[in-house]
Order: structure tokens, then C-alpha cells, then sequence
């Protein structure tokens, strides 16, 4: 091993941060929103120590655009429990949704500048990845920009907003639909309820005409036309 890499592999291990040189080639730095949640990234490194203090710090980011600039936003810093996998590569996965609105600039593309510590105070070098839908926008983590496709259709939002959006509007149709059938299935519960109704209320009235009793002919008062 190279002095230069010796002397820097035994500083972090004595200040307990993982070793992360020559990881940024298998660090996933273009998410696709399209394809998968991009909640779970997989910081790969060596030295990492499974325990409470394992730690991913994330600094986020929102590439925006008004149509003719692209404005690059960082967020406020949070830090959120890492999930230990082996000596070599660890998980850092986001906590709930902490979205940011504008109303001036469209999020074409967030992001995320994620280090990892073993003790919860020495971090790591943070490694970049930019979160995007690839069948509107092209993204390059080396320039962080994104440049919109001609094949794009439909307009650009924050992954968590336009999974949000989806979920209501799905919600809205299956409501609908219920509500239709409630009612269709009312309407045809009276139309077959009511023509028996009717059939019962006039065998009602028919009843006492039916029940009346006739008088039967006498044979004596046919005789009495011979005398």
C-alpha cells in the first residue's frame, strides 16, 4: 500500500470515520425516479462499525428552473441512524418527507450530499446524488445540471410531490366509481321493489269481490212456471 493511502487509512480509523478514497466510482450518483423510490442509497467504503452511532448526514438539494435558468438550492443539513450492512458498504436511508415549495422555479431535480460516521461526530467526504425522472430530464453530477429531453410530456416535479399527486388522484377515481355504484345499485333495488308493491295493493282491494258468496238457483221456483 502506498505510504500516502497508509498514513490516510490509519487517521480515519484512529478517528473512527470509515474509509471512503476511491468509492465515488461505486457510488450510484444518478437516481431514476421512474424506475425505483430513491429513498436508499448504498454508501460503499470499508471500516464501517455496526452499532447506535452509525450515522449518515445529508445535506439536500433542488436543481430548479424558471425556463431559462437553473438555479441549484441546498437545503438545511439533517442527520438520520445509518443501517449497517458489512465491513465494506453501509445503507443510508431517508427519513420522512422533508420537500420544500417554490413558486417561482420548477424542481426539475433533487439531490442529496450524503458523509457517513462511525461515531456520530467524524464524517466522511460527502458523496453527490442527484434524484430525476429520465423521461423528462438528462442529469450530470459533474456540472449539476439537468437538461430537459424534447420527448418529455409532462410536467416536471419533485419525485415525492408527483408520487403524492398519483395517490390522491387514484383515490379520487376509486371514490367515484363506489359512490356510482352505491347509487346505481339503489335505483335498481326500487325499480324491482315496486312493481310487487303494486301487485300486493291491488290483490288487496280485488279480495272482498272475489269472496262473495252467490245464491244457487231453487229447482221449486223453476217448477212454479207449470202451474
Amino acid at each position: 500500500m502506498p505510504m500516502q493511502r497508509w498514513i490516510l487509512w490509519r487517521i480515519m480509523l484512529l478517528d473512527n470515520i470509515p474509509s471512503s478514497y476511491n468509492t465515488k466510482n461505486a457510488f450510484e450518483d444518478l437516481c431514476d425516479s421512474s424506475k425505483k423510490p430513491c429513498r436508499t442509497f448504498i454508501v460503499p467504503g470499508s471500516d464501517f462499525i455496526g452499532g447506535a452511532s452509525l450515522t449518515c448526514k445529508y445535506i439536500p438539494m433542488s436543481l430548479k428552473s424558471n425556463g431559462t435558468s437553473t438555479l441549484l438550492e441546498e437545503g438545511e443539513t439533517f442527520t438520520h441512524p445509518g443501517t449497517y450492512a458489512s465491513s465494506l458498504f453501509m445503507y443510508c436511508k431517508l427519513p420522512g418527507s422533508r420537500k420544500k415549495r417554490s413558486t417561482d422555479f420548477d424542481i426539475v431535480a433533487t439531490g442529496y450530499r450524503i458523509s457517513v460516521s462511525n461515531n456520530g461526530e467524524n464524517y466522511t467526504e460527502p458523496l453527490t446524488c442527484i434524484v430525476f425522472n429520465s423521461t423528462c430530464y438528462e442529469c450530470n453530477t459533474t456540472t449539476m445540471s439537468c437538461e430537459k429531453l424534447e420527448t418529455c410530456f409532462i410536467t416536471a416535479k419533485n419525485p415525492t410531490e408527483e408520487s403524492e399527486t398519483n395517490f390522491v388522484i387514484i383515490i379520487s377515481v376509486v371514490a367515484t366509481v363506489v359512490i356510482i355504484l352505491v347509487v346505481v345499485a339503489v335505483l335498481l333495488f326500487k325499480w324491482k321493489i315496486q312493481p310487487k308493491q303494486f301487485t300486493e295493493k291491488n290483490a288487496k282491494y280485488s279480495l272482498p269481490s272475489q269472496s262473495r258468496p252467490t245464491t244457487p238457483k231453487s229447482h221449486f221456483q223453476a217448477s212454479e212456471t207449470y202451474f
